[in-house]
């Protein structure tokens, strides 16, 4: 029969499971949209400054430079390396006498702590990137809208 202890740690490590699929689709897309944010800045900045501009069609222009460089700043934010904790440490386990000191229902009610307190410090890093992530995408969009509008405009 499954104790509390066991199901406790077992939700622990799903829920660590979760936090890294989490992580690697969040990286998967910042990459895609990294991707989206250099084609582009390579078509349509060129196109929208590639005459003399006034000072207004100047300023809209700096403005969606400066745009991009923040997405990019974001993106780099939430693809920078961390430390993510996932796992407790089998050698401690195994051999530290505070661990070995425990029978098995109380070893997994002690590593479903452990786990629990790794699955908040990483959330807390996680939801940070997911609005680095979210912050990026308005930039981006922000700074393609200002190269079109740029572009039309001045044509």
């Amino acid at each position: 029969m499954t104790t509390r202890a066991e199901l406790a740690y077992r939700e622990g490590v799903r829920a660590l499971d979760e936090q890294q699929a989490s992580l690697n689709s969040l990286h998967t897309r910042t990459t895609a949209i990294l991707a989206a944010a250099l084609v582009s800045a390579s078509f349509l900045a060129p196109r929208a400054i590639d005459r003399p501009l006034g000072a207004a069609e100047g300023f809209l222009a700096v403005q969606g430079g400066a745009l991009l460089l923040a997405a990019l700043a974001c993106l780099l934010g939430v693809l920078w390396p961390a430390r993510w904790t996932w796992t407790c440490d089998p050698v401690t386990i195994i051999t530290d006498p505070a661990w070995t000191a425990l029978d098995d229902d109380a070893a997994h009610a002690e590593l479903a702590k452990h786990l629990a307190a790794h699955a908040n410090k990483n959330h807390v890093a996680l939801a940070r990137r997911a609005t680095l992530f979210r912050a990026a995408v308005v930039f981006l969009s922000a700074a393609v809208g200002t190269w079109i509008g740029l572009s039309v405009v001045t044509r």
